[in-house]
């Protein structure tokens, strides 16, 4: 995914589609950070595409972490070395995620879907929604609000400085060709529009790619 993702960016950024400060944020699988020298097949990848590491974000999940951990430690410090930036996904469904938030250096995190479905009717979720989001701040990182499906969460998300989202408020899961015609669309001034590319043969999961909005730049 990661190869066919830079294919996709450079050639869009050829076209003038996007700019320089479009990123692309794909999913990396447990398997692939437990290998050695992945870092370096990463580098040549987007050596190959001309495609800067500032303009790409791997997304990281607990289950990631807890494979192998040294080799993955060195993956995620080489690939931060390269000046990729590095999100941890699901966060909260996991049993460490405060202590690899400690050893691990992210930029990014990703509130997960399960907080965000009832946030509004349930207040559990929200009080572990809201914590997030402050301790995020307090550590210097971004987050983005996984599964937004309604006006309401986002409306509630805004109110308490969430800059990113993604979900099926803003679209479904669409292919790459059909992605390009929606570049256009003006973002909001409260959050950022983030949709969801798969190559043809991918399942949804494999990659998305993510448009933030220019205050949440």
């Amino acid at each position: 995914m990661l190869r066919t993702a830079c294919a996709q960016l450079a050639a869009w950024r050829a076209s003038g589609a996007v700019d320089v400060t479009f990123r692309a944020s794909i999913n990396l699988s447990p398997m692939q950070l437990t290998r050695e020298g992945f870092a370096e097949r990463v580098a040549a990848i987007l050596d190959a595409h001309g495609v800067p590491p500032n303009a790409i974000e791997l997304e990281i999940t607990e289950r990631s972490l807890m494979r192998s951990e040294h080799t993955v430690e060195t993956n995620l410090n080489a690939l931060r070395g390269l000046g990729l930036r590095l999100s941890l996904d699901d966060f909260g469904t996991g049993f460490s995620s405060l202590s690899y938030l400690r050893r691990f250096r992210f930029d990014v995190l990703k509130i997960d879907r399960s907080f965000v479905r009832d946030l509004i009717h349930d207040p559990e979720d929200g009080a572990i929604t809201n914590a997030i989001l402050s301790m995020s701040r307090a550590l210097g990182l971004r987050v983005i609000a996984e599964g937004v499906e309604t006006e309401a969460q986002r409306a509630y998300l805004c109110e308490r400085g969430c800059e990113l989202m993604q979900g099926y408020l803003f679209s479904r899961p669409i292919e790459a060709s059909a992605l390009a015609g929606l570049f256009g669309r003006a973002l909001g001034p409260e959050g950022a529009c983030a949709w969801t590319v798969t190559a043809p043969s991918a399942p949804p999961r494999h990659g998305a790619f993510l448009v933030e909005s220019p205050l949440a730049a």
